[in-house]
Order: C-alpha cells, then structure tokens, then sequence
C-alpha cells in the first residue's frame, strides 16, 4: 500500500510544475462565490502556505473545490506523513470544510541519489547497461522503501513498461535496419560505394563524401553509421584516412543530422520524451511534434557541430590525438591502432553488416530506391494521418498544414513507412528475374530473413532504449524535477536556463554514454524549469 499513496518532498512548496500535485478540499459553498472570509486550517506534521484558489463548481451551486499549497518541514529520512486541511469560514455562514490525507514525504536531497549512482558507476565502468540498470533500481528502492521489493518491481514493471513506452520507436528502428539489411543482401548498398570512388581522389575529398553522405542517410543515426561507415570504409582505408578520423566524421554527422530532421528514429523517441514532460506540466497548447519542429532552428548545438566538422574537412586541421593518429595513417602505419586482442579479419566481419546474396547483380537502385521511397513518403503520409487516419480522428483537408501535422500520429506514420519500405523491397526484387541467378533477385521470404537479420544490429540500442525510458519515468517517480526546479527557484534568470540545461545536459551524456538515456533524465527537468 505504501506505494500507491502520493509522494511529496519536504521543504518544498508545492504546486512546483504548473499546478501538479494541488492539493484539493471539498468546500460546502452555502451560496458563497468566492473564499474570502474563509481561514485555512492545518493539523499534522504538514505545513501549508496559503489556500491557492477556488475552483468554480460546475455541477452543484452549493459546492467548490479549494485548492491550498502544501509544505513540509525538513526531514533526514522517508516519513509516512498524516495530516488534515479544515476551511472555516469565519462568518459562520457556511459549514466547515475538512480533508484528512496521508503521504509519503521524502528528504530533499534523496531525488539526487539515482542519477549520481548512474553517473558515478558509469565513470567507474563504462557500462551503460550497469549504470542505468542501478540507477532505476536505487529509485525503484527509494519508491518502495525496500531494497529487494525495488529490485523486484524494476524487473517486473519498469522494464516492461520501458518496453511499452518505447514500442513504437523499438518498431521503427527494426523496420529502418530491415529495410538496410534487405537492400544490403540485394547487392544495392554494395553497389553504391563504387559510384562515390569514381569521384574519390584523396583524403580530403573522402572526407567530403563522407560528411555529405551523412545528409542521404538522415532518418537513423544508427542507420548512418552503418551504411557510411561500411560504405565508404574500404575507401577511406586506401586513402589513408585514420579510422578515428572516419569515426569522427561518421558519428558527428550522424547524431545532429539525426536530431535536425522532420523523420529519423532519434525525433520519433525525443518526441516520445517531449510529449511525456508535456503530460507532466499539464501544456497542452501545442503538440509535442509541433515544438519539435518549432525548435529546429533553435538547435546551436547540432549546427555548430556540422559546422566545425565541415571547417575541419576544408581546413585540413586536426589536433591533439587526433592529429597523431592521422600521421600514423598518412605514414602507411595503419588506418587503425593495432589490437592484438581483436584481428582485423573479426572486425571486418563484425562491421560488414548482412552480406550481398551471392551470384546476384548489384545495382545501386535496389537501395536507393526504396530508402527514397521510404523519405519521400514520410510527408505525404503525415498529412494523410492528420487530415485522415489519426488514431484520435482526423482534421480534415481543409485544416492549415501546421494543424494537420501537429494531429497527425508521427509514431504510426514512422512504422506505416518502414512497413510499405519492405513491401515495396519485396516487389522490387522479385520482379528482377532471370536463370542466370536463379529466378528472383531475392524471394519474399529472402527480403523478410535479411530485413531480420539486420535487425541484429540493434538488440543493444533495443536494451538501452527500454531502460532509457525507464530511468526516464523514474527520476519523475522520485520527483528530481521538482526537487531541482524548487532549488533553482528564481535565482537563475530565464535568459540562462537553457545554457545550465546544456552544461547539465553535456555532464550526464559524458557520464552515461547514451544521448537518449540523457534525454529521457533532462527533459523533465528541463521542461520542469522552463515552466516555472
């Protein structure tokens, strides 16, 4: 039963996010409009500030609802707490009001307790899985006051309902690496990276194929990183480009060209996170794809980092580490540091992805195609969702553009495009028939086994997903936003929150290791302050 009665923190004055967590009092109104000439009452351990407003009733004439703000005092451990509200209209005219509760109230500090064993065991391990997985289960323990009875809730609730958060993004990421694996296995992404040799003629414009690729393969970080990087490998390799270097380029177009476009796998599970701090502050103004795309030109970050890379590209500048591993490649010494743990034939294997099917042509337009059908449907399909086919009921054609697309359901969209991606994959490649391969390019069931076999890749981005959200769900749980924006109160100015959520934002992705799993700690703290 402890966990299901409301958890407050001490010395905290509560409304903090927006009217969440209001503390309402059934009032006798008489006839009264207003509270004034009412005292508010409190008997207990807690103490309120102020009786906050009067709800209008909207049923009974003779009935309101008042709702008062709520403090405790300072406490060192978790506190079962019982208390009673009783409004008292002076006058006499109207009867007394009287509410008994009872909470869970916890040290102000406690909150803080999750995310520094997550930041301090991934510093130790460089583990994310570790990490996470501790720092869900120390505020799983703190919710239910027992470290056993956490561990277990954490196994049999939060990692499900991870798993249910994320359903759709989970989804979307399978169908966008079977789409890749499929077209891997049809030759078509073999195919492509002698197309960019042709052009190739040194490091320097390997680099630049490498940078503009990253724009192509937009929709997937993960998906970038696997088709450039295994692309265009074998040809930065024979120009000598450091493996770090091509490391660099590859993940640091990949991530913010990611997080900038209207379609890829990282928008559809940070708007997932959007909309869940949206719920929390109770904004309903606009919809969570709508703010994203509202703050695309807003993302510094992601656009300084394209343009420091293209600067380091046309300067031909490196430093530091670096630079040292560049003249180890430039001297012939290798592309990459040498393993004698790990041989180069393993890593080939590891990195080259579903293999072509053997004996087929490879032609480039078996992957272009359908990942430009896939792109290109996005939109269309969005306005169709909106006007149309939104779970919640459509719009309808004659609304403006950016109503349509804030109605439309961008989740079902997503999985709606990978799905007809591989429908189209299984036409395409079937009707390229001929006996000298012995009947189709690749049958039904060969797309569909190489569309699963190219999920592969993404069981560990699965796993950190599902806990993500879960360490996400749980720093609201043990109320950190509130613990931090009641801290922060009004000391820092509004102009500066945004570069303390960076600086914040920056420490606990080092820390981590995982963009999304910062994500899911940030934007309730984030959306927490910008409310207030």
């Amino acid at each position: 039963q402890k966990s299901k009665r409301p958890n407050y923190l001490a010395d905290v004055s509560y409304p903090v996010r927006g009217g969440l967590d209001r503390i309402p009092v059934d009032v006798f109104m008489n006839g009264a409009t207003s509270l004034e000439g009412f005292k508010a009452e409190i008997s207990g351990t807690g103490t309120h500030t102020d009786k906050n407003r009067l709800v209008e009733p909207t049923d009974d004439p003779e009935t309101g609802t008042a709702e008062f703000k709520l403090k405790f005092a300072p406490s060192t451990g978790i506190r079962t707490r019982t208390w009673a509200y009783e409004l008292v209209d002076t006058s006499g005219t109207c009867p007394t009001s009287k509410i008994h509760k009872r909470a869970n109230v916890y040290p102000k500090w406690m909150p803080f307790m999750p995310v520094i064993v997550l930041l301090a065991l991934a510093i130790l391990t460089h583990d994310v899985f570790i990490s996470i997985s501790s720092g869900c289960v120390v505020a799983r323990w703190l919710l239910q006051r027992d470290l056993w009875i956490g561990f277990l809730r954490y196994l049999d609730t939060d990692l499900p309902a991870g798993l249910v958060d994320m359903n759709y993004v989970i989804l979307f990421s399978w169908l966008i690496t079977g789409v890749i694996g499929a077209a891997n296995r049809s030759g078509g992404m073999a195919a492509l990276a002698p197309i960019a040799v042709k052009y190739i003629k040194d490091s320097f414009l390997s680099q630049l194929v490498v940078y503009v690729f990253g724009f192509v393969v937009f929709f997937d970080d993960y998906g970038n990183t696997l088709i450039v990087g295994n692309s265009i490998r074998p040809t930065t390799d024979y120009m000598r480009l450091s493996r770090e270097k091509l490391s660099f380029l590859v993940d640091c177009t990949a991530a913010p060209i990611a997080s900038l476009m209207p379609i890829s796998t990282w928008v559809a599970f940070e708007v997932s996170r959007i909309e869940a701090s949206l719920r929390t502050i109770g904004y309903t103004d606009e919809s969570a794809y709508g703010l994203f795309l509202d703050s695309i030109s807003k993302r510094f970050y992601a656009w300084f980092m394209l343009a420091m890379v293209l600067g380091s590209i046309l300067l031909s500048r490196d430093w530091g580490p670096m630079y040292a591993a560049e003249q180890r490649a430039r001297r012939g010494d290798g592309v990459a540091p040498h393993d004698p743990n790990f041989s180069e034939e393993e890593a080939e294997k590891l990195a080259g992805g579903v293999p072509p099917k053997k004996g087929v042509p490879q032609r480039w337009w078996n992957a272009f195609l359908p990942i430009f059908g896939l792109i290109a449907g996005f939109i269309p399909l969005l306005f169709y969702s909106g006007a149309k086919q939104a779970p919640w009921g459509g719009v309808g054609w004659d609304a403006s553009s950016r109503r349509i697309i804030g109605n439309a359901d961008s989740y079902g969209v997503l999985v709606w495009a990978g799905t007809f991606a591989i429908l189209f994959q299984i036409v395409l490649y079937g009707l390229q028939w001929s006996k000298e391969w012995g009947g189709c390019l690749l049958t039904p069931s060969e797309v569909i086994q190489a569309a699963i076999e190219g999920t592969k890749d993404l069981v560990e981005t699965t796993i950190v997903l599902i806990m993500a959200s879960a360490i996400g769900t749980l720093v609201q749980d043990v109320m950190l936003p509130d613990a931090i924006v009641s801290m922060l109160g009004t000391s820092i100015p509004g102009q500066a929150l945004p570069a303390v959520i960076f600086i914040v934002a920056a420490f606990v992705a080092l820390s981590t290791g995982t963009s999304w799993g910062t994500m899911s700690i940030i934007f309730p703290i984030a959306s927490a302050g910008a409310d207030t």
